[in-house]
């Protein structure tokens, strides 16, 4: 049953307004591990059972308060995240290789800085 969250990565909800909306997508890389095409011609794959999840979303523009937020939750390289699957309708875990998160600024005005949005890539280890 869906709880009101896409993600939760170590722990820390990500609130879906931080979610630029439409930029939030979840699928499965599913691998290939035999390939052929059969006695009619027709072209066959056989997928491994077991097939690794990628999410992709965007960050919202955002102060500095919230960056700090978005920066200790994508602090290290792995982490664990909870997270709403698109194809089970129900929520899974697993861990998670950040893929180099790039933080740009906005602008930034005597001691502020506001962030722009920050592309967020988590394939499943």
């Amino acid at each position: 049953m869906y709880k009101g969250y896409r993600l939760k990565v170590n722990g820390t909800i990500i609130e879906n307004l931080m979610i630029v909306r439409g930029s939030y997508s979840m699928m499965r890389e599913q691998r290939v591990i035999d390939s052929y095409h059969d006695a009619n011609g027709t072209y066959c794959e056989e997928l491994s059972p077991a097939s690794k999840a990628i999410i992709q979303f965007s960050i919202r523009d955002r102060s500095m308060e919230e960056q700090a937020a978005i920066a200790a939750a994508f602090s290290s390289r792995n982490v664990s995240v909870e997270y709403w699957d698109d194809t089970t309708l129900k929520y899974d875990t697993g861990t998670f290789r950040v893929e180099n998160p790039t933080y740009t600024h906005s602008y930034a005005v005597r001691d502020r800085i506001r962030y722009g949005q920050a592309a967020i890539v988590l394939k499943e280890n």
